[in-house]
């Protein structure tokens, strides 16, 4: 295979990084799930060499302090931090070793080392561990997990080669069909009913109407507790051609389109499908699972995915709850109001599920406006629409104001502990940064 310019000007900058891989390595990590993926592939590469690792998660940007303080706790670690941004500039570090910043960086000091070519974390990672510990399959499969559930992948020669790579050699196959959690492993009743990535209407929470979307599909009684999978193609047919027609254009283009397999994993395995890992690792980061995430994408697996889809389902139905309790509520915009910001309060048990009911009011056109802010006793989560701003650049705008909100996805914050004037302060200055985004465009 022909390797990309950009596949080789990494190759030399990696095999340029001053690295013993024979010493304990402290790994820094963002909790963003391509993050996650490429600092599991670093500690199976070290695990594999027989090495030691230490991981700790960041929220997605961190300071100078963040960093010098993990740093004097393992001074005899060789410092390592992945996906990570800075929010102020460094002054000085305490390591004793150089610091690898892997992924964007604006670091520029003496005890720094930089892999920065603008390709995706997973893959620099990838091509970091290939020049530095080998890779075999295990290793490829890994990085194309996170290589397939970044945003930052499309025009890249060096993700086309990778991806390329775990084609020939059977590890990946492209498929098409309906991206629905569970589709290979969930009855096919619970799979609609505990959808919420989308949330269908009607569907979603809503266990007649799919039964009555099923028999429309003809699906034969004894098949209702089979999976999608095993449906011959004529019954996933009608079962599509029937589905098409309940779903909004957002939620179509999310159930419908381009997926991947990964072949080394069981015909039932959650793992199976990449629609299924973007998922479930989208949910565990959500909930602040970072431990179990990693995990399972190390390969301590068969426990951990046990919980983690015990966890999903969980999520699932307190998420379709809530937001069912928000169109039982009424609720309407106040269109007379100059805002960017739909204001929402409602009153559930558990703040964790608070930015995906925020996010689904807003793919779902419930709440119009751009950003959500939704109010729940003592906490608030503000989530915004798809390619509206960036969740570092969100992060630092309200840090830089003396907020301390906590990355739960993407596109979504939450703050906890929060009282009647904080709640007035998080939405002035949400305010703020939707007309800072506005200009910026």
């Amino acid at each position: 295979m022909v390797k990309s310019s950009k596949s080789i000007d990494l190759r030399t900058l990696c095999r340029g990084i001053d690295l013993d891989i024979k010493r304990p390595v402290l790994i820094m990590s963002s909790p963003q799930i391509d993050a996650i993926s490429a600092t599991g592939l670093l500690c199976r590469v070290i695990y594999k060499n027989q090495g030691i690792f230490h991981v700790t998660f960041f929220d997605v940007i961190y300071n100078s302090e963040q960093l010098n303080s993990t740093i004097e706790k393992y001074p005899d670690y060789q410092p390592i931090t992945v996906g990570l941004e800075l929010d102020s500039s460094i002054q000085n570090i305490s390591s004793q070793d150089r610091v690898i910043f892997i992924g964007k960086s604006n670091v520029e000091h003496k005890n720094v080392q930089h892999i920065d070519s603008g390709v995706c974390v997973p893959a620099a990672v990838y091509v970091f561990a290939r020049e530095k510990f080998g890779v075999g399959k295990d290793e490829l499969k890994i990085a194309l997990m996170g290589i397939l559930s970044s945003t930052q992948t499309n025009e890249d020669n060096l993700i086309h080669e990778l991806v390329a790579e775990g084609t020939q050699k059977g590890l990946i196959r492209e498929t098409r069909g309906l991206r629905l959690f569970g589709s290979n492993f969930l009855p096919l009743v619970d799979v609609f009913q505990y959808s919420f990535r989308p949330f269908m209407r009607g569907l979603s929470g809503n266990r007649s109407g799919v039964e009555k979307l099923i028999e429309m599909a003809e699906i034969p009684f004894s098949m209702r507790e089979s999976t999608i999978s095993v449906l011959n193609t004529e019954q996933k047919q009608h079962l599509t051609a029937n589905l098409i027609p309940q779903l909004d254009p957002w939620s179509l283009k999310q159930v419908l389109g381009q997926d991947f397999e990964f072949l080394s994993e069981g015909e039932k395995s959650p793992l199976r499908y990449m629609s299924n890992i973007r998922s479930l690792l989208e949910t565990l980061w959500m909930r602040q699972e970072m431990g179990i995430a990693l995990g399972i994408i190390i390969g301590d697996k068969a426990q951990l995915l046990r919980k983690s889809v015990d966890t999903y389902l969980l999520h699932a139905k307190e998420v379709i709850y809530g937001v069912q309790r928000v169109l039982e509520s009424g609720f309407t915009e106040h269109r007379g109001e100059d805002s960017p910001i739909s204001m929402v309060s409602l009153s559930i048990q558990n703040k964790e599920v608070l930015p995906d009911i925020a996010r689904i009011l807003i793919e779902n056109g419930i709440a119009e406006r751009q950003y959500v802010m939704l109010i729940s006793g003592n906490s608030v989560a503000i989530s915004w629409k798809q390619g509206v701003g960036s969740i570092s650049e969100a992060l630092k705008h309200f840090r830089n104001v003396g907020l301390t909100p906590v990355a739960t996805s993407s596109t979504s914050i939450r703050f906890d502990n929060v009282n009647a004037e904080m709640v007035a302060t998080i939405r002035e200055r949400t305010a703020e940064y939707a007309k800072c985004i506005q200009s910026s465009v």
